[in-house]
């Protein structure tokens, strides 16, 4: 994390840090939009194939209780949709 004078500070002095630091920003702000919206558009099984889609190393080396609170669901209900869908 940077504090907002540090921040500054990067950006005069290295060519490209603005643009870099916006970029970042821009593609934070578009994911945290797509997941919100995957909450109101999405069923939890839609939820998880996307995630395995987008992200399948997450599934791989994140802990079941975690990717469950990430989608919103119950481990027990990851499970089941793993075991129901033959996900990973």
């Amino acid at each position: 994390m940077l504090s907002y004078d540090s921040r500054k500070k990067l950006i005069k002095q290295i060519p490209g840090f603005g643009t870099m630091s916006r970029k970042q920003v821009e593609l934070a702000y578009s994911s945290s939009i797509q997941r919100i919206e995957t909450f109101v558009t999405m069923k939890s099984a839609d939820r998880y194939r996307l995630l395995i889609k987008n992200n399948p190393e997450i599934i791989k080396h994140v802990p079941a209780r975690i990717v469950a609170d990430y989608l919103g669901i119950s481990q027990e209900k990851l499970s089941r949709l793993k075991s129901k869908n033959n996900f990973i």
